[in-house]
């Protein structure tokens, strides 16, 4: 008589037991990572250059700006 009554309680509880248990668990995932670095000797390079100059009129910022390149470029 006892062996029928676990047994009968088994039977009913087991599926309670697998939904809880399924539900505990997280949902699947897939998860992908990659990287990757190439070293190679650099072919061209880029260059930016400019002048600042800084005077109370146009005019005369504008002449120091022009010596100064002229400078430079000799």
């Amino acid at each position: 008589m006892k062996t029928k009554l676990v047994l009968s309680f088994v039977v009913l509880v087991s599926p309670l037991l697998s939904a809880f248990a399924q539900s505990a668990l997280p949902p699947a995932q897939i998860s992908v990572s990659w990287s990757a670095e190439a070293k190679v000797a650099p072919d061209e390079i880029h260059l930016s250059v400019g002048v600042e100059t800084r005077h109370e009129t146009l005019e005369e910022a504008k002449r120091q700006n022009d010596e100064s390149i002229e400078q430079s470029a000799s």
